[in-house]
């Protein structure tokens, strides 16, 4: 047993339970991840940040967004593991949700925008094709001050 009174296990139904818990966790607006802070409508329906801010009735049920955060979800995601939400591009980060969060601002399967806004570039994408794109004009790999990430356009599945 551990400190917290539960036992620990791995086995194949486990990581099978996890998964299936995890699904639970997508926003039904932007079918990505929900991370903290959870909010939900009168009903108990979850949202990401991002949705529950734009929608001025819960989407799934139409009742009245509530002021209460879901503190009990939020207890149990911090002991479920996701994947990067650019595992579809190649991305095998799995991890709590806290270090998902801190790894996808960072991740080299995101999205960039050109780094020269100067060129008039509109092409994004991973870092190091951005960077190999406009190596020449880039002094020593470092990166001009108007270098921007791109918002992502994958769903986390």
């Amino acid at each position: 047993m551990e400190g917290n009174g539960f036992k620990i296990r791995n086995t194949e139904s486990d990581e099978k339970l996890e998964r299936d818990i995890v699904t639970h966790y997508v926003c039904p607006g932007c079918e990505k991840y929900i991370f903290r802070p959870i909010r939900q409508c009168c009903a108990g329906h979850i949202f990401c940040s991002d949705c529950f801010y734009h929608m001025k009735r819960c989407i799934v049920c139409y009742n009245p967004k509530s002021d209460l955060r879901a503190y009990t979800l939020e207890r149990i995601q911090a002991t479920l593991r996701f994947h990067c939400k650019y595992r579809k591009v190649g991305c095998n980060f799995f991890e709590t949700a806290v270090l998902v969060q801190a790894h996808q601002d960072k991740c080299e399967y995101s999205k960039f925008a050109c780094p020269l806004g100067f060129t008039k570039c509109t092409w994004c994408d991973r870092l190091t094709v951005v960077q190999g794109k406009h190596q020449y004009k880039l002094k020593n790999g470092y990166l001009p001050s108007r270098f921007r990430k791109h918002p992502p356009s994958y769903p986390p599945k």
